[in-house]
């Protein structure tokens, strides 16, 4: 029952994220600039045949910066957003030039993050388009699937503390083995409300593909991936606002423990 309870309380955790989102429109700020990016960086790779050239002349002119421009975008997008919402979540005041000035202060672990998850983003997709037997492929999918889950709060922790690249690994571990099953909870809420949202989304891709006009119209299919983009922007805010309430909580907790060991006086 304790497990059902705290899977319940991530629900509660990821539909609060929602709501604050609601409630602050200035929270989409930063994922939204992430996301004019990235319409930005797939209209570029679509509108030139680089498929044309070689594996290795795509993978080095278009499959590579793409990924320098976008994982960054992700990660800043993410400890701006949590820096602004944990000013929410103490009633501070603050601003969106105030959160993006946090990357000026913390320019080594933003950058030193981003080069691991570009480094470990190119690999698993390179290992995942290689044909590999199917219990290597399943080995792949989990080992990927344990890292996301293990630095889930790597860069909420880079935006609200300051330790060193290793103290910020150890402490999302810890905070993903003491509330696993309520992280669990609320990206299950989240990925249920993308799924639900995504569906009229397919429904377009399906007329495309029947109607073989807009299938091969560059504005369509364009369109159809600018909103897509937004939404994952719109989703990718309440997930990185879910984590950082997640994180709070979990701060005040252990500053209450604190403070009953020793007390002030």
């Amino acid at each position: 029952m304790e497990i059902i309870a705290r899977f319940k309380s991530g629900i509660i955790g990821a539909s609060d994220s929602f709501y604050m989102i609601w409630k602050h429109l200035i929270l989409l700020t930063y994922f939204g600039i992430a996301t004019i990016i990235k319409i930005i960086v797939t209209l570029w790779t679509t509108t030139h045949s680089w498929y044309a050239y070689s594996p290795i002349v795509h993978f080095f002119i278009i499959h590579l910066p793409s990924q320098c421009v976008l994982v960054p975008l992700s990660v800043i997008a993410q400890i701006t957003l949590a820096h602004h919402v944990a000013h929410i979540w103490e009633r501070t005041d603050t601003t969106v030039y105030q959160s993006f000035r946090i990357i000026l202060r913390k320019w080594q672990p933003v950058l030193l993050w981003s080069g691991v998850s570009i480094l470990v983003t190119l690999l698993y997709k390179e290992t995942s388009f290689t044909q590999q037997h199917p219990p290597l492929e399943l080995s792949f999918g989990i080992l990927g699937l344990i890292w996301t889950l293990l630095t889930l709060f790597v860069p909420i922790l880079i935006a609200l503390e300051a330790e060193s690249p290793l103290e910020y690994l150890s402490s999302s571990i810890i905070i993903v083995r003491n509330y696993l099953f309520k992280i669990m909870g609320g990206l299950f809420w989240i990925a249920l409300i993308f799924l639900i949202c995504i569906v009229p989304f397919n429904g377009l891709w399906l007329i495309a593909k029947i109607v073989p006009r807009l299938y091969y119209s560059f504005g369509f299919m364009a369109l159809i991936n600018a909103l897509e983009l937004c939404l994952q922007g719109v989703i990718s805010s309440a997930c990185t606002v879910f984590k950082t309430i997640v994180y709070l909580q979990h701060k005040k907790g252990v500053d209450e423990l604190e403070q009953l060991r020793y007390p002030r006086m």
